[in-house]
Formats: C-alpha cells, sequence, structure tokens
C-alpha cells in the first residue's frame, strides 16, 4: 500500500492507494517475505504457487514429535 502525504506546515495524509496486489501476508516474525529495489520501483515477492486459494486452510500439529518417532517405529 502506499499513502500520499503532504509534509507542508501541516502533516496531512491522502487515502491508501494498492500498489502491489499480493496474498503475502506481511508479519513482524523477522522473516521478510518481499524486498525493494533500490529505486523502489519494483518488488520481489515470494509467494506459495501450489496454493493459489489465499483462503486455503492451515493445519496446525500438536504433538508433532510423537508422530515421528511413532512413524519411524511402524513396521
Amino acid at each position: 500500500m502506499a499513502v500520499p502525504v503532504e509534509t507542508t506546515r501541516e502533516f496531512r495524509s491522502g487515502t491508501p492507494v494498492l500498489v502491489v496486489p499480493s496474498r503475502t501476508a506481511v508479519t513482524g516474525a523477522g522473516a521478510a517475505s518481499f524486498d525493494v529495489t533500490q529505486d523502489g520501483r519494483r518488488f520481489l515477492i515470494r509467494e506459495r504457487a501450489d496454493q493459489p486459494d489465499p483462503a486455503a486452510p492451515m493445519h496446525v500439529i500438536l504433538n508433532w514429535p510423537t508422530l515421528v518417532v511413532r512413524n519411524q517405529a511402524a513396521p
């Protein structure tokens, strides 16, 4: 998103505008999923190509180390 601003005597901001359409969420987890060229004119965005649906469910597996040990012991 981009927001036009005026830096005159009084700070004013305009309406946000979508600059780069993407399904990628930006998180504060420290792992950047995008980068911007030095001149600010291009973006490189990492997206999953195998899941085109942004509303695809996420599966969280709890206690996965136990499942790994159990599967290794199975004949």
